[in-house]
């Protein structure tokens, strides 16, 4: 074990294997670095003392005092994270559902925030995913529109990876369809596609993809685009910042865009896709592209042609059933070259 003690002369023994790592200190937040030295009487007291484990009583929050007992390889699992600190944010409910790494959580500045932690299984089973972690939160930085969500922080603590972002206090489309019967009337429809294709249209102005737009990405009340964990970087010079190995698909196959099932390179028209076939399940009730294994969807999405919109929702009108049926082109070159042309065609350029 080795002794990290902070200027404010709170102890911490920490497992060898964190040597070099930064973290901040639980009681005054100050930023720590693990020491690499071993054997100096501070760490033999430190192992005699306090075994693995970090404690540390946090600060007063709007519920009261909150203790926070942390243990390193525990951290990032989302079962233990109620109640406890990740990086001077204290971690509140779980926000989304059962599986969802992302927490209500209270920033150091006392605001609210909603916090992502990437789950420490994930990294043990593939590294590179902390990298693309990462790579989010640093693609995002900076960037701020109406229809997107805020990333305000980001960063590795004692081997903990978090991300701390604009929290939304609504609910997303994915809710919003189970609750409705399946499916919106136009005008609804057509305004939430109105308002995602204008996040787009910022996102692809930095050089950006999405790759994930689907209904449990859109969140509603003020609608905003979230779910940036698989957002690629392209463009001239932005290959060293491409953690994901070519060729290779990531996610659910159901929203996604010929071009991405194959593992091929993306640009802003994949979103576009995905962003036609969440139109398609809000106007129709029923996903475009259906098959009863993996295999059988992505076959579905290479090489089948749903019925028109118009035809599966006759209340539809013809005009949004030509924009879906070109959103959903094969080819891209098939589709609206930008989100803007799409908002053009809306009349709303």
């Amino acid at each position: 074990m080795i002794l990290v003690e902070c200027r404010c002369g709170k102890r911490f023994s920490v497992p060898d294997e964190l040597a070099g790592r930064t973290g901040r200190c639980t009681v005054c937040h100050e930023r720590l670095t693990v020491p690499l030295a071993e054997g100096s009487p501070a760490m033999e007291a430190a192992l005699a003392a306090s075994s693995d484990q970090l404690r540390a009583i946090g600060r007063e929050s709007s519920s009261g005092e909150i203790e926070a007992v942390r243990k390193p390889g525990e951290l990032p699992t989302a079962e233990v994270l109620v109640g406890r600190e990740v990086a001077g944010y204290v971690v509140g409910r779980r926000l989304g559902g059962e599986r969802s790494s992302v927490f209500h959580a209270r920033a150091p500045n006392r605001d609210e925030v909603a916090l992502k932690v990437l789950p420490r299984e994930k990294i043990d089973r593939n590294p590179i995913t902390a990298k693309r972690f990462l790579r989010e939160a640093r693609a995002l930085s900076g960037i701020t529109h109406p229809n997107l969500i805020r990333m305000f922080d980001a960063g590795e603590e004692l081997g903990s990876y978090y991300l701390a972002m604009e929290l939304h206090k609504g609910w997303d489309l994915e809710e919003e369809l189970s609750s409705s019967g399946g499916k919106l009337p136009e005008a609804d429809a057509v305004s939430i596609a109105v308002d995602v294709a204008r996040g787009l249209e910022h996102l692809h102005a930095q050089g950006l993809v999405h790759r994930a737009v689907r209904p449990k990405h859109i969140l509603l009340k003020t609608t905003k685009l979230c779910g940036f964990g698989l957002l690629r970087v392209v463009g001239p010079g932005t290959e060293a910042h491409d953690v994901t190995q070519k060729g290779q698909v990531i996610g659910k196959p159901d929203y996604m865009s010929p071009e991405q099932v194959r593992g091929q390179d993306l640009d802003g028209r994949s979103d576009l896709f995905s962003l036609g076939v969440t139109l398609y399940q809000a106007l129709t009730g029923a996903l475009p592209f259906r098959g009863e294994s993996p295999m059988q969807l992505v076959m579905a999405i290479l090489r089948t042609n749903p019925p028109p919109v118009h035809e599966r929702a006759p209340g539809v009108s013809a005009a949004i059933s030509r924009v879906v049926e070109r959103l959903m082109a094969k080819d891209p070159d098939g589709r609206y070259a930008t989100a803007k042309q799409l908002l053009t065609d809306l009349g709303l350029g």
